[in-house]
């Protein structure tokens, strides 16, 4: 799953940097700024379906 998740985040990143290097005044700053807050956000994604992974293991673990 983490693997996937990557990949999607990879993807779009991608094509947002495609997409607003097309912009005149776009530059190299705010390149590194989408892509620290992008992996920011990929990071609280994956520890969020961490969490909810392990919540459901405890939950069907409980329930035995």
């Amino acid at each position: 799953m983490e693997k996937q998740l990557s990949d999607i985040f990879s993807k779009h990143y991608s094509r947002l940097v495609n997409d607003l290097s097309q912009i005149v005044g776009f530059t190299p700053v705010m390149k590194v700024v989408i892509s620290n807050s992008m992996r920011c956000l990929e990071e609280d994604i994956k520890e969020q379906q961490g969490d909810k992974n392990g919540l459901d293991k405890n939950t069907h673990n409980s329930n035995n």
